[in-house]
This record gives C-alpha cells, structure tokens and sequence, in this order.
C-alpha cells in the first residue's frame, strides 16, 4: 500500500518534547490523532530505551476502570519511576470525565512528558485553555489534504480531474465521517491514506476556482 508522509505532524511534536507543557493533539473524529501518537511513542521508546513510558487507550476495555479520573490519576501516579524520564500517553483523554482533575495533579506533581490525544467535538482550543490555564501545546491534525489523496490513491487525469475526484469521493460517502489514518512505522512518522468507507470533503481545497457539485 501507498504511504502518506506525516514529517511536518512529526517535527512539530518533537519540538515540544519535554517541555513542561501538557501536549495536546487534537482533531476531527478519525483523523489520525491516535496513530500518531503512537508512532511517535513508538520513535522516543526506539530512540530513549531507558525511558519510563505509559500509553493508555482509553477505547480499549481493559482500561475501562481508567474512565473515572480517580482511577486513572492512581493508574498514573504508581506507574512513575524514580531517576528516568518518565512519559505519558493517553488516547482519547475525553472519554474519562474529569480527566482534567487528574492530569493537572499529575503535570502539578511534576516529573512527566505529557501527550494527549482529544476530539474536536469535546477539546475546543477555548476549552483547553480552561481545562489545562495555559500550559498546554496544541497539536492540531487534519484529514487528507489534496496531494495526500492524490499520492495515496495515485494521479489518473489533469489537475481538475483530480480535484473533481477528491471532492466527490469524500462528498459521495457518509458526511458525517472522515479520513481515516493507519501508521505504516514506528519510527518515520508515516502512515497508510483513507478507507475507502470513511473519507472527507475539505472545502478549502478549491481556492482559485468554482467547485463543482457532487452531485453534477
């Protein structure tokens, strides 16, 4: 399968690395937040073996204890480790009510490079700087970009036919669904493009001429 690099998403979150700010990657439903995540997880574990790291996928049911912000604070708090470089990851963070309460005590405490992923739909920019007063880095992630879909799916016409292509593809399937992501490495920040059953329409790709309807 075609691979969609992914550097500049890459290169923004190694620039907040280890900093005392909360990391925050953020982003529609399926954009690709929780790939990664763990592909960047997956490149500081390669590149700093000695480091102390905890990744939890709150969508996964083994963690179902974790949705109350006690739990996870606890979870948290016993899994730190004296004289290392501890890091924390937590996959859609909004799942926990009150998660805030935990991760500020944790980032409070101090000793933790923290990485979150949220959904737009529940981690507005305005309520992270409510949730989190300012010490937080956003990472905002995007579905497909034009030249993404195109190097995904391969060029077949002329510049407009592609474009025509790339609107009624994500226009012609359900609106309320969007791109989804898949990591292709641990550790080059690159990943697979689209299913073809969840795809998304950005209106910002026509900015020099009328689109033309999907339906035309």
């Amino acid at each position: 399968m075609p691979w969609v690099e992914r550097a500049s998403y890459f290169e923004r979150l190694r620039s907040v690395e280890r900093t005392g700010d909360i990391k925050v990657i953020t982003g529609v439903r399926r954009s690709g937040k929780s790939e990664l995540m763990k592909a960047f997880s997956a490149e500081l574990k390669k590149r700093d073996p000695l480091s102390n790291s905890l990744y939890i996928d709150l969508l996964d049911l083994d963690n179902e204890e974790l949705l109350e912000y006690h739990a996870l604070h606890d979870r948290i708090a016993k899994f730190h480790k004296d004289g290392v470089l501890n890091r924390l990851f937590i996959d859609e963070v909004q799942r926990c009510e009150g998660f805030e309460r935990a991760i500020n005590s944790i980032h409070a405490r101090g000793g933790w490079d923290i990485y979150l992923t949220g959904s737009n739909a529940f981690l507005l920019s305005s309520d992270l700087a409510t949730l989190f007063t300012g010490r937080h880095r956003e990472i905002h992630v995007l579905p497909f970009s034009f030249s993404e879909f195109c190097a995904y799916f391969g060029e077949q016409g002329t510049i407009d036919e592609e474009l025509d292509r790339y609107i009624e593809r994500g226009a012609s399937l359900d609106p309320m669904s969007i791109v989804t992501w898949q990591s292709h490495t641990a550790t080059s920040g690159t990943s697979t493009g689209p299913s073809l059953r969840e795809t998304s329409f950005r209106s910002s790709v026509c900015p020099t001429r009328s689109c033309r309807s999907p339906s035309t």
